[in-house]
């Protein structure tokens, strides 16, 4: 079975990392514009997200109707910082739908070159609750895959196809456009 786990960070890492930020790095950038360089510019933190696809028993995937916009996508999306993807798709689902998943693979990836996020798809089952509307979500709707409605966004279609491929790898891609 799939085993899904997140180690936090000792207190040696955590010390460590705070004397890199507060001392080290300092220390060097001082070091760099004393010989007339440009201070280092860290690498952008990547911003994680996830989504789950859910079917039932005829095969039909839980798409969600946003409430903020007049589209339909997946369950699921951003993450807090260092959670991790797995607990992210699990709590965005839950607050999207009011049902409690457990995860049963991660069918792909996607990085977005333009704003610097990892999107991670995860099939899911559900446990327990009943489907209801929240804050971000306004209906529920079950649609085959290929008959998805019109108003809904081409990556999410994409995630469906590589968790219903019948194809047992996890697909990855690298993505230019980062509109959703």
């Amino acid at each position: 079975p799939v085993y899904w786990e997140h180690q936090k960070d000792g207190l040696l890492l955590r010390i460590g990392r705070l004397l890199l930020t507060k001392t080290v790095y300092p220390w060097k950038n001082w070091q760099r514009k004393r010989r007339g360089e440009p201070a280092y510019i860290p690498p952008p933190a990547f911003k994680v997200g996830a989504f789950t696809v859910m079917r039932n028993e005829e095969g039909a995937v839980l798409w969600v109707k946003r409430d903020d916009v007049d589209m339909w996508n997946l369950p699921g999306g951003g993450g807090f910082e260092n959670e991790a993807p797995w607990q992210t798709a699990v709590r965005e689902t839950r607050e999207e739908t009011g049902l409690t998943v457990t995860l049963t693979d991660l069918t792909s990836g996607q990085v977005y070159e333009n704003k610097a996020h990892i999107i991670f798809t995860f099939t899911a089952t559900s446990e327990s609750g009943k489907l209801t509307t929240g804050p971000e979500s306004e209906d529920f709707a079950w649609f085959m895959p290929g008959e998805e409605p019109e108003n809904c966004y081409a990556s999410h279609l994409q995630r469906v196809a590589d968790a219903v491929s019948a194809d047992e790898v996890t697909q990855f891609r690298y993505q230019r456009l980062a509109s959703n």
